[in-house]
């Protein structure tokens, strides 16, 4: 990745942040609510029966709902914890109340917690900053689901949630940056710039 390219993610993602603090907060729930209940009722989270999924932090999707969801179908939940040397691993979750906050502020199970292949994950469901509805997502630039999504089977698919209000046209890219196969807003689930669903 070039110096110019990461200049521009980092404007861009200090833009966006600062956006998203602006944000109507009867918008963020209304909207969350809508794209979690679009990843619920499509029709490849109904099949999956491994997910993996982050846990979102205050601003983010919050996917508790959708975590909640999973596990009453009886559907293996998979989540992040990160180790040294930037490595991510996903973990089975258990329950919310085994999760602690890591030194990235972000829940996390305990290391104990039995380790899921990544090969058995069917569905994957993405944090970012901002994305647009092709699928290009700028992250918070560890590059750990960049790292992850180039490991992942051809059988898994990725849906990225992100609210409209915080979408652009644009992301800059490196080429390590894996697109991502679905977007989710809470105007539907979108492939290639198109809705689908």
């Amino acid at each position: 990745m070039n110096k110019i390219k990461v200049n521009k993610k980092q404007e861009l993602r200090k833009q966006i942040l600062q956006r998203r603090t602006k944000l109507n907060s009867s918008y963020q729930k209304i909207a969350n609510e809508k794209i979690i209940q679009n990843i619920i009722d499509s029709y490849e989270y109904q099949k999956s029966s491994t997910i993996f999924t982050f846990i979102g932090k205050k601003g983010e999707i919050d996917t508790r709902k959708l975590i909640i969801d999973a596990v009453k179908r009886g559907k293996v939940v998979g989540v992040p914890r990160v180790y040294p040397g930037n490595v991510m691993k996903v973990h089975r979750f258990k329950s919310f109340e085994e999760l602690t906050m890591s030194k990235l502020h972000i829940l996390e199970p305990a290391a104990t917690s039995p380790l899921i292949e990544i090969s058995s994950i069917d569905l994957t469901i993405l944090p970012c900053v901002t994305c647009n509805l092709k699928g290009d997502r700028l992250g918070y630039g560890g590059g750990y689901y960049d790292r992850f999504l180039s490991t992942a089977g051809e059988h898994s698919l990725s849906y990225l949630p992100c609210l409209a209000q915080l979408q652009v046209d644009k992301i800059p890219l490196a080429e390590n940056d894996v697109q991502a196969d679905v977007v989710v807003t809470e105007n539907g689930l979108f492939k290639d710039g198109k809705i689908f669903s």
